[in-house]
């Protein structure tokens, strides 16, 4: 619909006689470069200011949290809040920034890809990132190989594989950190005054 006004694109002039840069970099949307901007506002949200450290410690251990004077209820809808507008933004780039139209299903999946990307990222919003370049990346492969022949049927569970795989090591890598942590505890039986038996 021509009436439908996109998220205005973001064009250097001085790339245009430059094919590998005018390709690479322009016409970017304004979404785009505002999210890429946003993983590094959030990483340092988390880890440099106490509101992120609150933050962190109600993530992973809210009744510790509270203990210490931490109002838990009120930073879970403050995050739920500000999570829903993070991702109120996604959908408006999707259907405006990146198609300028909507439709049904748009989504296509992306939204449990995003999750995947959440638990490959665990806090750290940088790596989170670079789980979704990497759906963002074998989406693109899907589109090429499609395009030279490959069954649709592969092309469309293969963005699923990954996010399986992904899933799988992030929950490997969760593992064997727990582990590694419960390996550390000295047990309470070998603990005696004045030192370690």
């Amino acid at each position: 619909d021509p009436k439908i006004v996109g998220v205005p694109k973001i064009h250097i002039p001085a790339f245009d006689n430059i094919p590998f840069l005018n390709k690479t970099f322009n016409n970017w949307s304004f979404m785009e470069v505002f999210g890429i901007v946003l993983v590094f506002i959030l990483y340092h949200i988390l880890y440099r200011t106490v509101w992120g450290l609150r933050l962190r410690s109600v993530g992973r251990f809210p009744m510790a949290a509270e203990t210490a004077g931490i109002n838990v209820t009120k930073m879970k809808y403050e995050v739920m809040i500000i999570s829903g507008i993070i991702g109120g933004l996604a959908g408006a780039h999707l259907s405006l920034g990146y198609t300028q139209m909507f439709t049904e299903n748009m989504t296509n999946g992306r939204g449990f890809m995003g999750v995947a990307a959440m638990y490959f990222g665990g806090m750290n919003p940088v790596i989170a990132w670079i789980g979704c370049l990497l759906f963002g990346f074998t989406d693109t492969v899907g589109n090429r190989l499609q395009g030279y022949g490959w069954p649709s049927q592969f092309v469309l569970m293969l963005p699923y594989i990954i996010t399986i795989l992904v899933v799988s090591i992030s929950l490997w890598r969760h593992t064997a950190s727990e582990k590694k942590l419960k390996s550390s505890v000295i047990p309470a039986k070998k603990v005696k005054k004045g030192g370690i038996v």
